[in-house]
């Protein structure tokens, strides 16, 4: 409440976290005071299908540019823009690097996975090669 100051658009102040909104205070009357009306609890609750309390897993893994989209000649080309795939250069290398995927995946027993450097084709086949990976 009583929020004074000036909305700005700018750089966060990391050079991974790219650009937020700010309110800056404008020095008028009191600086701004937040108080806690939401606190977070010590403890998650209990999530669906999860027996414990406190443990959540959370995975991130780098699939070091798992493309469904072959690369090799006569290809159509990666997602809507048709890029150049970066993944592997033949099917058995495909087929080798998703076991090697869905392998580790299973192994890890996480409860929440981020995926980094996997192709992306928004949706559905967009370069009608008949998969997609997201």
């Amino acid at each position: 409440t009583n929020l004074h100051g000036i909305l700005s658009y700018t750089w966060a102040g990391a050079t991974a976290s790219l650009n937020t909104w700010r309110v800056r205070s404008n020095g008028y009357g009191e600086p701004n005071q937040f108080d806690s009306s939401n606190p977070r609890p010590d403890v998650p609750d209990v999530l669906d299908g999860l027996d414990r309390a406190s443990e959540l897993k959370i995975v991130v893994l780098n699939v070091l540019n798992f493309f469904t989209t072959i690369d090799m000649s006569g290809n159509p080309g990666s997602g809507p823009n048709a890029l150049s795939a970066r993944g592997a250069d033949s099917q058995f290398e495909y087929d080798r690097q998703l076991q090697k995927l869905v392998t580790s995946i299973l192994d890890m027993d996480g409860d929440i996975f981020a995926l980094q450097e996997i192709e992306n084709e928004f949706g559905g086949d967009q370069n009608g090669d008949g998969t997609f990976a997201v």
